[in-house]
């Protein structure tokens, strides 16, 4: 199924703590996570190209929720995989990707369905 980078992009920003900035004509636009000292009030995701983005924003709250990351590539696609840090449970992406933060991308877009699904349960 074809997804927008846009709608995983504002997804995984939900998923790190950001928060839609409420007001009008800064859609897109997303407010720090709460307890998070920066010199601009407003951040435009771009985690599906930026790894950068995704070290700096993603990577605090895998680790917080102990899990590791692997990011790796093989013939020109990059591939991500999560592994609990007890090694008890693992998430990859599925498919090769020419960019590898779209990899790193697609990973935690799989642990933040399950979490939501378990969230309903």
């Amino acid at each position: 199924m074809p997804f927008s980078e846009q709608e995983l992009n504002r997804k995984l920003a939900e998923w790190a703590g950001f928060r839609p900035f409420p007001q009008k004509g800064w859609e897109g636009e997303y407010a720090p996570p709460e307890g998070v000292q920066v010199v601009w009030t407003t951040f435009r995701p771009r985690f599906t190209q930026s790894l950068d983005q995704c070290f700096k924003w993603l990577a605090p709250k895998l680790f917080h929720l102990d899990w590791n990351l692997k990011l790796f590539s093989d013939d020109g696609y990059y591939f991500a995989q999560l592994e609990k840090q007890d090694q008890s449970d693992e998430w990859s992406s599925v498919v090769g990707v020419l960019e590898p933060a779209l990899a790193f991308c697609l990973a935690v877009e799989l642990l933040a369905d399950e979490e939501t699904t378990n969230a309903l349960r």
